[in-house]
C-alpha cells in the first residue's frame, strides 16, 4: 500500500482531491470567494472606563505617559542588565588585562543606559506632574472666574433682601 492510497484512506470520499479542487478554478464562470473580515474588537485595558478622547486624562483611567515611562524603565533595566553581565565576565576571568574589555564595554554602557533610563523616567515624571498641577490651576481659575461673573447678580440679590 503507497502513501497515496493510505492518505485517500483518511479522506472522505465525497470530498475531490486538493489539487482537483485548486486547478479546478474557472475564473470566467466561478465568482472569486467572498471571505469577510471579522470586526475589530478594541482593546480593553484594566482601569479604562471611557473611549473618549479627552476622558482620561481628565477622570482617572489609563496614564497618558505610561507607554513612555514602560519604555524607559525597560532602558534602566537593560542598563542593570548589562552591569550585572559585565560583572560576571570580570569576576570569572583572574588577569586584570582581559578584565578591562568587558568592563568598559558592559559596565560603562550599563551604567549609561542605567542613568539614561533613570534621568528621562525623572523628566517624564516631572512633566506629568506639571501638567496634573496645570490643569488644577485652570479648573481653579475657572471657578474663579465663574464666581466673579455671577457676583453682580449676587449683590442685586443682597441689596434686594436688605431694602425689603
Amino acid at each position: 500500500m503507497s502513501i497515496r492510497d493510505r492518505l485517500a484512506f483518511w479522506r472522505p470520499r465525497s470530498e475531490a482531491p486538493l489539487a482537483e479542487r485548486l486547478f479546478a478554478f474557472d475564473a470566467v464562470t466561478q465568482p472569486l470567494p467572498v471571505i469577510r473580515a471579522r470586526p475589530r474588537r478594541r482593546l480593553r485595558l484594566p482601569g479604562r472606563r471611557s473611549t473618549t478622547p479627552g476622558a482620561a486624562h481628565a477622570g482617572g483611567g489609563t496614564d497618558p505617559a505610561l507607554p513612555g515611562l514602560l519604555v524607559m524603565s525597560g532602558t534602566a533595566l537593560v542598563g542593570f542588565a548589562l552591569i550585572g553581565f559585565s560583572w560576571r565576565a570580570v569576576a570569572r576571568t583572574l588577569y586584570p588585562w582581559l578584565q578591562v574589555p568587558s568592563l568598559v564595554s558592559g559596565g560603562l554602557a550599563g551604567l549609561l543606559l542605567l542613568a539614561a533610563g533613570l534621568l528621562l523616567v525623572d523628566i517624564q515624571l516631572d512633566r506629568r506632574d506639571a501638567a496634573r498641577h496645570s490643569v488644577e490651576l485652570d479648573t481653579i481659575l475657572d471657578e474663579v472666574a465663574t464666581i466673579v461673573a455671577h457676583a453682580p447678580a449676587l449683590r442685586a440679590r443682597r441689596r434686594n433682601r436688605t431694602s425689603r
